[in-house]
């Protein structure tokens, strides 16, 4: 009876086996499948954190690719897509509050083109944000003589007058942004403060008359600086 019942039972046993080894292996292979995702997942996201400007990385692998081709070395990048690279990026690390790298970018676009106002105008923007206002003076000046119709240059630079408590250089300033844009609503502000730095109440009341047609909330500010 046991040969029999021996018998009868290793079949079954067989089958338990194979059925083990086989789910064990679909086991296997889904944690490897999973792990194998995540980690390209990971590398994915690292290498978009390292990832400079789309548009240079695309430029530095045309170059590569045209080398590739011809054998001979790529041609120099044009100077004009040097400097709005420089000036985007610039732009770029100062929204992200990265003064340092925004101002090695802005000097970098006037060393590019001394004749584009737009490098002087973002380092003397720079320089303002960082309390260097009067190291701001010269770029921004810079700025409004190569480009005089620029109303938010003109403004940037009245700001730079006022902290240095020159006002009424400021306050001509300003008056020069809102005859380019009336409703330049920060500019009628500021200007309202030059006003009152010189003592012209009455002029400080005109533009918080202005600031409560263009913003209610700011007029308020301002009101309670005319007290």
């Amino acid at each position: 009876m046991r040969e029999n019942t021996h018998s009868l039972l290793e079949p079954n046993r067989k089958r338990e086996m194979t059925r083990f080894l086989i789910g064990t292996f679909v086991l296997m292979t889904l944690c490897l499948a999973t792990v194998t995702s995540t980690v390209f997942a990971q590398a994915n996201f690292k290498g978009e954190r390292r990832s400079p400007n789309p548009v240079v990385n695309s430029s530095a692998n045309e170059a590569k690719a045209r080398k590739a081709r011809s054998g001979k070395p790529a041609r120099r990048p044009d100077p004009r897509q040097q400097l709005e690279a420089a000036i985007e990026q610039g732009n770029q690390a100062r929204d992200a509050l990265d003064y340092v790298e925004a101002e090695k970018q802005y000097r970098r676009a006037t060393s590019l083109n001394k004749a584009e106002w737009r490098g002087w105008y973002g380092l003397g923007n720079v320089l303002n944000d960082t309390g260097h206002y009067s190291e701001a003076i010269a770029p921004l000046e810079q700025a409004v003589s190569l480009n005089p119709s620029a109303a938010q240059a003109h403004h940037s630079l009245a700001t730079s007058y006022y902290f240095t408590q020159r006002y009424l250089d400021a306050i001509e300033r300003y008056k020069q942004a809102i005859a380019m844009v009336p409703d330049y609503l920060y500019a009628h502000y500021d200007l309202g403060m030059a006003y009152l730095k010189t003592g012209n109440k009455e002029a400080a009341r005109a533009e918080y008359e202005i600031l409560k047609r263009l913003n209610p909330g700011l007029a308020a500010n301002f009101r309670r600086e005319l007290r």
